[in-house]
């Protein structure tokens, strides 16, 4: 009797140890598959990513908040603002409450079609509008942004455009910068409206367009399939509360964070738009996304993706 139950008992402890062990090394296996596995993030309305052959054409996705066109200046007076690459200044004058702001992003990268003939254009720079109350004397900071740019093809770490343009790599164009105003500081979170920035191209043996600002939402560049399941996929646009979604299947990308666009990581990979949040790296032959326009410091305000080419502008007017 003794001699079975002690069978009886080893059978038991190997019975749980096998689930125990089961329980404990189970899903460290799991982890590590899914950790290897390809999620899609998700698309704008345009993008058909890779369910047909021909890639899409997101760059000409249309978001608009408030407004179809941009409204006239003020009649009173207006000062316009070119993009210098610096810091500039607007000091309100005596007996004026009350501004219009005006604000176009810059372009990504457009100077360059990729082997293929195809992709010339970066993401073009995005719009934005608004009223700002103010005191004569006040004194506000205009951050006009500037277009992507390098020669030919590009280089690793070519200079994404002032004010948050991603840099773009070796057949990646670099992203445009975002246009702002900000009052009290000198700070991302003193912007008060801001227009992002388009995305840059894919310039290497296949050419794809980047994405352009918004909106608010910024668009998602374009992507290359080579079939219904396989390619090269784009940076995202930037939204109202996180950068945009860098692309996969290449080299190493960068995410859009708050102000700044996704950086190309390496070769081949094109830089993502400033803005509120910038756009996200495309990855090897697909566009980066544009960055998201902003306007929650102004009142009346409206925005529109995808309506400057070249550097950006202000028109603050009164």
């Amino acid at each position: 009797m003794i001699f079975y139950m002690k069978i009886y008992f080893v059978i038991i402890f190997v019975f749980l140890s096998c689930n125990l062990f089961s329980q404990t090394i189970l899903p460290t296996f799991q982890a590590t598959h899914n950790n290897s596995a390809v999620v899609v993030p998700p698309e704008d309305p345009n993008d058909l990513i890779c369910s047909n052959i021909s890639p899409y054409s997101s760059p000409l996705c249309s978001y608009s908040t408030g407004c179809s066109s941009p409204s006239a200046a003020l009649t009173n007076g207006s000062t316009t603002f070119n993009h210098t690459a610096a810091v500039q200044t607007f000091t309100v004058g005596g007996g004026v409450t009350s501004i219009k702001i005006q604000t176009w992003g810059a372009q990504g990268y457009n100077s360059q079609a990729g082997f293929d003939g195809k992709g010339t254009g970066g993401g073009k720079g995005g719009y934005a509008e608004g009223i700002l109350t103010v005191t004569p004397g006040q004194v506000l900071k205009v951050y006009v942004g500037g277009a992507g740019s390098c020669s030919g093809h590009c280089n690793n770490n070519s200079p994404g455009g002032f004010n948050g343009g991603g840099t773009g790599a070796k057949y990646g164009g670099p992203g445009g910068g975002g246009s702002d105003v900000r009052i009290g500081g000198y700070g991302l979170n003193d912007r008060v409206v801001v227009a992002g920035g388009g995305g840059g191209n894919g310039n290497g043996s296949y050419g794809n367009t980047g994405g352009s600002g918004g909106g608010l939402t910024g668009c998602n560049g374009e992507d290359h399939c080579y079939s219904a399941t396989s390619g090269y996929f784009a940076g995202h646009g930037g939204s109202q509360n996180a950068g945009g979604a860098k692309g996969f299947t290449y080299g190493t990308m960068v995410d859009g964070s708050f102000g700044q666009g996704g950086g190309s990581g390496s070769y081949h990979n094109a830089g993502g738009g400033g803005g509120w949040y910038g756009g996200g790296s495309g990855a090897a032959h697909a566009g980066a996304g544009g960055g998201s326009s902003y306007i929650g410091g102004v009142n009346n305000g409206c925005t529109i993706s995808g309506l400057r080419q070249a550097h950006g502008q202000i028109v603050i007017s009164w």
